[in-house]
């Protein structure tokens, strides 16, 4: 939907009191309207000003403002076409990224049951050969997988992976040493290197327990994984 011309030539600050003022079904006070808006003390009292001005907002009490009739009907009709253009660009970016050739390959990431304080424990990462009836990959493609994990050392904090059109890839092996009891969650991240931009491909997740001695669990080996999907088209 369009903005009436009235909407369409307010100030961008003059629309973010409006929205911020829609919030309330009572007055709200110039510094609760400058916490929603991000607004100075001078944009904000141009934008109030302009707005009682024209007939959307007025003042029941000293320095606080609420909308008219005519400012809630204005500020209904800003947050819908705002939404609309919002939906619009999501489904724009839906359908670019659906446009893009894909092909999927299960990402295993190997590693014990549980973690064990200041002892380093190895993460092993590597990617199965593809499923039948996949999108070919062309040639060989390059990925960076980052691992992190809060209050952890991690060496490397990444790793490159050549990933073959047809084959295994990997594995590679991250080396991760807690230093703080409890939980943690390690982060695992898969970067397509392309020429002009790194496209991230996927990642997976997982919590594990940190103990302060090894347990029978800190001894037994695990298999994860996730799927991530390369692009298979030309080079970007």
């Amino acid at each position: 939907m369009s903005l009436p011309d009235e909407l369409q030539k307010l100030p961008m600050r003059a629309r973010s009191v409006l929205r911020s003022l829609a919030d309330y079904d009572g007055p709200a006070t110039v510094e609760a309207i400058r916490a929603a808006t991000d607004l100075g003390e001078r944009g904000a009292g141009k934008a109030i000003r302009q707005l009682v001005t024209s007939g959307y907002i007025k003042m029941p009490d000293k320095g606080q403002y609420r909308l008219t009739e005519q400012g809630r009907q204005a500020a209904s009709e800003l947050i819908a076409a705002e939404e609309a253009v919002a939906a619009r660009a999501a489904q724009q970016a839906a359908a670019r990224q659906k446009a893009i050739p894909r092909h999927a390959r299960r990402m295993v990431v190997v590693l014990a049951q549980e973690l064990v304080i200041d002892t380093p424990a190895r993460v092993m990462v590597g990617l199965d050969a593809p499923a039948a009836g996949q999108t070919p990959l062309p040639e060989p493609r390059d990925l960076v997988l980052r691992l992190s994990a809060p209050g952890c050392e991690i060496e490397p904090p990444q790793h490159s992976l050549e990933v073959p059109a047809d084959g295994t890839a990997g594995p590679v092996a991250f080396r991760v040493t807690a230093y703080q009891p409890g939980g943690v969650r390690l982060r695992l991240e898969a970067r397509q290197r392309l020429e002009t931009q790194d496209l991230r491909v996927g990642g997976v997740y997982f919590d594990l327990n940190v103990a302060d001695f090894p347990t029978p669990q800190s001894a037994e080996i695990q298999a994860l994984g996730g799927t991530i999907e390369l692009y298979a088209g030309a080079s970007m």
